[in-house]
């Protein structure tokens, strides 16, 4: 959770672990930076 003084927002991003033994861990999570993506400075590598 962070509070972002610039917008006056607060913006709560969870994040979920599942340790399945001591050696392996799954992490799901959410983000808001999907709005703050560009696709028209794409440029293909040949």
């Amino acid at each position: 959770m962070q509070y972002n003084d610039f917008s006056e927002r607060l913006d709560i991003e969870p994040l979920l672990t599942y340790r399945v033994n001591p050696f392996t861990k799954f992490y799901i999570g959410m983000t808001s930076g999907y709005r703050y993506y560009d696709n028209t400075n794409y440029t293909e590598l040949d």
